[in-house]
């Protein structure tokens, strides 16, 4: 397990990125403050805060506009029961439903809520 981590970690600086974890183990790592966000509470609402804080996370910006299983940019199209998402590469259509409607009021209350 540990070479796995050892992969992980050296991917995340090769490719310039944030590792966001829960094991402590990665902070043992050269550099590791630079690389490493430690989420030290299970309370979503405190680690959105704290990825705020950290990363400067716009949690407002282009919401459900990826798609979720690889990545790419979806596209709007007119569908007869109003707009939908598409994504071109995997094929998978997207629509707002009340899971959409209650996932942005929690993205506007965890970019809203000040800041510790």
């Amino acid at each position: 397990m540990r070479n796995a981590g050892s992969c992980r970690f050296r991917q995340v600086v090769a490719e310039e990125r944030y590792l966001i974890t829960r094991d402590r183990g990665f902070l043992e790592r050269r550099d590791a403050e630079r690389w490493v966000v430690l989420l030290e509470t299970q309370a979503l609402d405190d680690q959105a805060r704290l990825l705020r804080e950290r990363l400067g996370i716009n949690w407002l910006r282009a919401p459900f506009s990826r798609c979720l299983v690889c990545n790419c940019r979806l596209h709007t199209v007119l569908g007869r029961q109003g707009d939908l998402r598409y994504c071109c590469r995997c094929q998978k259509l997207y629509w707002e439903g009340s899971h959409v409607r209650r996932m942005r009021c929690r993205l506007k209350q965890w970019q809203l809520c000040p800041l510790s």
